[in-house]
């Protein structure tokens, strides 16, 4: 796994509020990007987004997760 690009493709969803949004503005497919979030979730042993058709929600873990990956 790429970590930083999976990183990327987390933060990118979080500001988009969907993967398929994400996969538009990083320009890639939508399984290209739900894999390497599943990835970054198996690797953190964390779910970072509750999944729903209505969109991605963080989850606890997602939230302190995405402070980390900002900076803040």
């Amino acid at each position: 796994m790429d970590k930083l690009r999976a990183i990327q493709y987390f933060v990118v969803a979080v500001r988009e509020g969907s993967l398929s949004g994400a996969a538009r503005r990083l320009e890639v497919s939508v399984p290209a990007v739900a894999k390497l979030v599943a990835a970054l979730e198996r690797e953190l042993a964390a779910k970072l987004f509750d999944r729903s058709p209505r969109g991605l929600a963080l989850t606890a873990d997602g939230e302190r997760y995405l402070a980390v990956c900002e900076g803040v």
